[in-house]
């Protein structure tokens, strides 16, 4: 049978088990205890969340102790660390994000994608006199003003018109374009990471949001199903009121069994509320993404029982836990997958 979980009130504490050191088997099977781990399995932590620890059965009968672990970037932190990546801000045509102002300053490079540059001609803060300068408007240009367009073409901005291409969204135009930049440029800022936040990303049309969130899995792909190594790419989708990024898979990071990520959360704009969720098919028996947690006030402990997916649970609602917060405001969260997932994240609204 299938049962629909939406994890709010009372039914969150049903359907999540807290991770401890002492407990952290599902249902009772020997194989998730921590005991049935080596130490070395036992100590994926960092300074603030409780360290993770991965049932045998998510490692496909592999040895559970060869994790990839992605470590995922804080996007609201200014200034950044001289070893960051490159970072790209695309501004989307929808309401601008109260932290848009904080992350088109951290910028390196900024784009508007069709639409996105009347948001930004029209908003006093983003264009004030010591605004940080747009640097490229691309997409099909059905959407933005001529006189809009006057305007940043008189300032030098340069403007690449790419109605010719109607397969492509103005994010995915935005994408390419920052990664052709990136890579032309590989040798004058040394990165070797590409970064882009899109602003009003989330919100809007149900269509739009869909395909940008579809964004975020093909990304990184070469256009022929496979990860491109060139110029790697971490995208955050930011709207109105959410975040959202992809928790990639063993599938695409070339890891067996599982995938570890390290996720900061900055708690002074974001969180505590967040939520994870798994786009895949988990209805008429399939299996669904396991996962496990730690970091957060509802976790999960990587059993089918709580196997994600539509069709399935959804980790909805859930918080930070807040006793995981460093010194910089930023809450640590962990997560082992067994396939690609949503990692979303409530904004706190003026930063």
């Amino acid at each position: 049978y299938v049962v629909s979980y939406m994890l709010t009130g009372w039914l969150k504490r049903r359907c999540f088990m807290s991770l401890s050191s002492s407990a952290m088997s599902a249902g009772g099977n020997s194989s998730g205890s921590a005991s049935a781990l080596p130490p070395a399995c036992r100590q994926f932590s960092t300074a603030c969340a409780p360290p993770l620890v991965i049932p045998t059965t998510l490692s496909n009968g592999g040895s559970p102790c060869e994790p990839t672990v992605v470590t995922h970037s804080d996007v609201f932190t200014s200034p950044r660390r001289p070893d960051d990546a490159w970072e790209v801000a695309i501004m989307l045509n929808w309401r601008i994000p109260a932290c848009a102002q904080l992350i088109w300053k951290r910028a390196d490079w900024r784009i508007c994608a069709d639409g996105g540059s009347n948001r930004l001609y029209d908003s006093v803060q983003m264009v004030a006199q010591n605004a940080p300068p747009l640097n490229a408007i691309c997409g099909d240009m059905d959407s933005i003003r001529q006189d809009v367009l006057a305007h940043f073409t008189a300032q030098g901005v340069k403007v690449h018109d790419l109605s010719h291409d109607q397969d492509t969204t103005d994010l995915q135009k935005g994408l390419a374009l920052a990664r052709g930049f990136f890579s032309s440029m590989r040798d004058t800022h040394k990165k070797q990471q590409l970064r882009v936040i899109a602003l009003g990303a989330l919100g809007g049309r149900l269509d739009h949001t869909l395909q940008n969130v579809n964004t975020l899995y093909t990304s990184n792909d070469d256009g022929g199903g496979s990860t491109t190594a060139e110029a790697p790419m971490e995208l955050v989708l930011v709207g109105e009121h959410s975040t959202a990024r992809l928790l990639r898979g063993p599938a695409e990071t070339g890891a067996y069994g599982w995938t570890e990520h390290a996720v900061p959360v900055d708690l002074v704009h974001e969180g505590p509320t967040c939520g994870i969720c798994a786009l895949a098919n988990a209805s008429q028996g399939r299996a669904g993404v396991r996962a496990v947690t730690s970091g957060l006030r509802w976790n999960l402990d990587g059993s089918q029982e709580m196997a994600m997916g539509f069709g399935a649970l959804q980790s909805t609602s859930n918080l930070v836990e807040p006793v995981c917060v460093d010194e910089h405001g930023r809450g640590h969260v962990r997560v082992a997958t067994s396939g690609p997932l949503l990692w979303t994240t409530e904004l706190r609204g003026e930063s």
